[in-house]
């Protein structure tokens, strides 16, 4: 399967780390089978917390599942060649400040990409992979956003 935008890649890779972290949640059921009846009470509270675990990371895995699908079936609009030049900021996240043509009459509008990008080298979409650089984006009109889909060859 071809990575189609780096939305996408985001997604499946955040979907990868809960996911694993689901698989590491199934290892707290174990000791319930070792738990005998005396401890019934135990058993009990163990049960419940382990009940409370599986309902928050199936919750986040759900959605990210949900998110990767979503975005690895958008049909983008507009689709144009940009640099990406300024940086805009959410919390960790990174997007970028770029100039698209939009429009019947082409009028240049200055809008933010999609925040998936980060610095570190656990991540993906690094920002020294794509800032300065000439790129192809896209216009996601059911969400009214523009997503970077992949930085062009350069020589």
């Amino acid at each position: 399967m071809k990575i189609q935008n780096t939305v996408e890649k985001y997604y499946g890779f955040i979907l990868v780390i809960i996911s694993a972290l689901a698989f590491i949640s199934l290892f707290l059921l174990l000791p319930l089978f070792g738990l005998d009846e005396v401890e019934g009470n135990a058993k009990g509270n163990y049960l419940s917390f382990c009940i409370i675990c599986f309902l928050v990371v199936g919750s986040f895995l759900a959605y990210y599942i949900y998110q990767y699908v979503y975005y690895k079936r958008v049909k983008l609009t507009e689709v144009q060649e940009v640099k990406l030049e300024g940086i805009d900021t959410w919390f960790r996240m990174i997007g970028f400040n770029i100039k698209v043509k939009v429009g019947i009459f082409e009028e240049i509008k200055e809008v933010n990409t999609k925040h998936v990008f980060f610095v570190g080298e656990i991540s993906v979409n690094k920002v020294d992979d794509f800032a300065g650089k000439i790129a192809k984006v896209g216009y996601n009109k059911k969400r009214d956003e523009w997503i970077v889909i992949d930085v062009l060859k350069q020589e």
